[in-house]
């Protein structure tokens, strides 16, 4: 294992700087060996408005509800809406490292981040009101 590390560090250093591939090497082991998301992490913005799910399953709890489907299909994380349905099925899909199966999540009131992993590809989703 020590060997593929230093290879991979010599290929992203020979490529970009020796400081982007001791960055690559920290967020390598928080991502895949500590399960954490990497301190680098693409953000990407999503509207409540266009993932809300039509029907609140439980009126008196205080939390709103999104379809996950719609959620990944707007974080980019997902090529289309049907997508979900297959990664959920799977149980590929994990939002701070729970895994969903569920295709409605309660969530507390926007605006807010959460951390959505399908498979090996991880982002922060920032919820806008």
């Amino acid at each position: 294992m020590a060997l593929k590390q230093n290879l991979a560090r010599q290929i992203v250093g020979d490529f970009h700087t020796v400081e982007a591939a001791m960055q690559a090497e920290v967020d390598w082991a928080r991502q895949f060996r500590d399960r954490k998301a990497p301190e680098s992490i693409e953000v990407v913005e999503v509207h409540f408005a266009d993932i809300k799910h039509a029907h609140d399953p439980m009126p008196a709890a205080p939390r709103c509800w999104v379809k996950l489907d719609k959620l990944l299909h707007r974080a980019g994380l997902a090529s289309s809406a049907l997508m979900p349905s297959v990664n959920e099925k799977q149980g590929s899909v994990r939002i701070a490292g729970d895994v969903m199966k569920n295709p409605v999540l309660g969530i507390d009131p926007p605006p807010q981040d959460m951390d959505i992993r399908v498979g090996r590809t991880i982002k922060r989703v920032h919820i806008l009101p």
